[in-house]
């Protein structure tokens, strides 16, 4: 078992005699039998799970039960996943694949951070909303916030057709 130095050495629900093994965002961790997502995350030192879907900024586990409303998760891959889970409702079991949401390109990557860098070589009276931009660039510009910037991504399958 590696070292999980933001866990408790006893106490607790927990069955430590049987280590499972997780994936989260492509990196596989470690937990015990009865963990929940959130507490497993917290034991091997994950305190980023997300970002807020207007300004980008970091979310990390708040709450403890259904009450959490900053770790939300998708659990599953492919046609089986489930979007919008908490964390902390989530029980850990092995091969459990989940990942974070509205983190593009990446979790650790600050997307307001490059407006602020732009922000920079414009000069302060010049407002971006006194262009006006042809309907095609506009388009183009939603295309590309509707693609990226969704926080959730649904299965892999077709939809039913009803008759």
């Amino acid at each position: 078992m590696s070292s999980q130095r933001f866990r408790l050495k006893e106490a607790g629900r927990l069955d430590r005699n049987a280590p499972l093994k997780f994936k989260f965002d492509g990196k596989i961790y470690e937990g015990f039998r009865g963990d929940t997502l959130a507490s497993a995350l917290l034991a091997n030192g994950v305190h980023l799970v997300g970002r807020s879907f207007k300004y980008h900024r970091p979310r990390g586990h708040l709450g403890v039960g259904a009450v959490e409303a900053n770790a939300l998760i998708q659990v599953g891959d492919g046609n089986s996943t489930e979007p919008n889970v908490r964390a902390s409702q989530v029980e850990i079991y092995d091969g459990l694949v989940a990942s974070s949401q509205n983190r593009w390109p990446s979790l650790p990557f600050r997307f307001g951070r490059s407006k602020r860098s732009a922000r920079r070589t414009y000069p302060g009276w010049l407002l971006l909303q006194n262009f006006y931009v042809a309907a095609q660039v506009v388009d183009e510009v939603r295309v590309f916030y509707q693609t990226r910037c969704w926080t959730w991504q649904g299965p892999n399958r077709p939809r039913s057709r009803s008759v």
